[in-house]
């Protein structure tokens, strides 16, 4: 594939599939008419895919209300809180009242306010990571000296805002077995799932409070099989292995279709080859669909 800039999140977020891109896209159906991210996460996918319509779906409902509001004002009305609050790369103070703020008056009310307000805690909190606590309070510590809302982020957000205008995309926040799939066009369909990892930890306990299980993992692939059923084109990010860990409900379902092997240092790479040491991983994208087509190393 040639290179391509593609659109980065404004959010720099955690497991985002930016640098997957080159690898993935190509091996997405010629023509998607219909396109549904399962698991949307940073929207890099969903904002990077050719697509007549657009479903992005994401359980993390304050995540998911900040796209909802992201507009040629939001911009503006972010750097009036950063502003307010003096949140810089350095003011750690400035950090905690913000949040403080959130969790005592916001978190509630999924609206506008909230979505600004998370959205500059993002920015300016440890590794800029969101997650909550049981009580749904928002519970990452300061990103001082690190974290920033920069010239690079704003760049970034004000491309992501452009693009959202520019596309047929609806934002949901279901998990994903409640996801309405009733009279879809399934044939014209194309789901792609980043589910989390079963034999990795990742945000999905850590934001939700349930550890992804083997039922939540069987759950899905059934999920898929059914779509495969009703003749719709589906694509499954994940790992077979990683760290000395096997996935091997995936290994034994995945006989079922394609698998391509992914490099995890994102050039082209195939499994003969690859890093079988106790840290490696085997990162794949599963398929119900033929391709031959090829990445560029």
């Amino acid at each position: 594939m040639k290179s391509i800039e593609f659109l980065k999140n404004p959010f720099n977020y955690t497991g985002a599939k930016y640098k997957l891109l080159p690898q993935l896209l190509p091996l997405f159906p010629d023509r998607i008419d219909n396109f549904v991210d399962l698991f949307g996460g940073g929207g890099e996918v969903s904002l990077n895919v050719k697509a007549n319509s657009i479903v992005y779906n994401d359980k993390c409902k304050p995540l998911v209300n900040i796209f909802k509001n992201l507009d040629n004002d939001f911009v503006n009305e972010v750097k009036e809180i950063i502003n307010k609050y003096k949140l810089d790369k350095w003011n750690k103070d400035g950090f905690l009242k913000l949040r403080s703020v959130y969790n005592n008056s916001l978190k509630d009310n999924l609206n506008r306010e909230n979505a600004v307000a998370l959205y500059c805690l993002l920015v300016h909190a440890f590794n800029y990571q969101i997650a909550f606590n049981s009580k749904g309070e928002y519970n990452m510590p300061s990103g001082a000296s690190r974290s920033y809302f920069s010239k690079s982020l704003e760049t970034k957000l004000n491309k992501y805002i452009d693009e959202i205008g520019k596309r047929n995309i609806k934002f949901y926040s279901e998990d994903f077995h409640n996801l309405s799939f009733d009279n879809q066009d399934f044939k014209n369909t194309f789901y792609y799932c980043d589910p989390p990892y079963l034999i990795t930890v990742g945000a999905y306990e850590r934001d939700y409070f349930c550890k992804w299980s083997e039922s939540y993992e069987r759950e899905l692939l059934n999920l898929l099989d059914i779509l495969d059923y009703k003749q719709a084109k589906f694509a499954l990010s994940n790992v077979l292995e990683h760290k000395g860990k096997s996935n091997d409900i995936l290994k034994e379902w995945s006989k079922k279709y394609n698998v391509h092997y992914l490099n995890m240092n994102y050039k082209n790479c195939n499994y003969q080859t690859k890093d079988k040491s106790a840290n490696s991983s085997i990162e794949v994208l599963i398929t119900n669909y033929e391709t031959y087509k090829e990445t560029d190393n």
